[in-house]
């Protein structure tokens, strides 16, 4: 083998080689992006699983109490503790609380005692209220594109919800995006769920 041949073959080698590595940045950006996509609408599901269930156990509703679109709910509910007794707990559900991240809110679960009546826009400063975020990437919140809508399918109480739906909406693009510098799906993705105050109605 010539020398020149040598040079010409060496190249061709950098350039595929280049190509090559190149192809997998791409293809390990992309997968690092399904992942993290993946694991975040596992716990949005997750978070939207457990708010459906607990406002199911409301037996009353502090607020809102008429029908339509809110960022919250307030109720008084029947949670199940550990030794499957049963306990009278005040819950909010605040979704419009600000994350970290620009442009995202996150929905904040509160559980204190029934006798607490400290303001939903407060609960943040309230000693008594245990906080946990149920979910934690949210896009919607806000007075424009509203979490709850609540209704009253069987008119019953004046009018009083007694049923409602929760819309999350919630980025594609995974958490490391905002502090990694790193593309990310654009797109959002909608979970909805449903849930019925039936205590409401039966008058529990």
């Amino acid at each position: 083998m010539t020398l020149v041949e040598l040079v010409v073959a060496m190249s061709i080698a950098m350039v595929v080689i280049t190509a090559l590595f190149g192809l997998l940045d791409i293809v390990w950006h992309a997968s690092a992006n399904d992942q993290e996509r993946n694991i975040s609408l596992v716990e949005q599901t997750s978070g939207l699983h457990r708010m459906t269930q607990d406002l199911g156990e409301a037996y009353q509703l502090n607020g809102p109490t008429a029908t339509g679109g809110s960022n919250y709910v307030d109720v008084n509910a029947w949670l199940t503790k550990p030794g499957s007794s049963q306990q009278a707990r005040r819950l909010v559900y605040n979704c419009a609380v600000a994350s970290g991240v620009a442009g995202q809110r996150k929905c904040v679960r509160y559980e204190m005692p029934t006798t607490d009546t400290t303001a939903v826009e407060s609960l943040g400063s309230d000693p008594n209220a245990k906080a946990s975020t149920a979910v934690s990437r949210l896009l919607n919140g806000t007075e424009a594109s509203k979490v709850f809508t609540l209704s009253s399918p069987r008119e019953t109480g004046g009018g009083r919800p007694s049923y409602g739906e929760v819309t999350i909406l919630t980025p594609g693009m995974g958490k490391r995006y905002p502090y990694a510098n790193n593309s990310g799906y654009t797109y959002s993705t909608t979970l909805k769920g449903a849930f019925y105050m039936r205590n409401l109605d039966f008058g529990q």
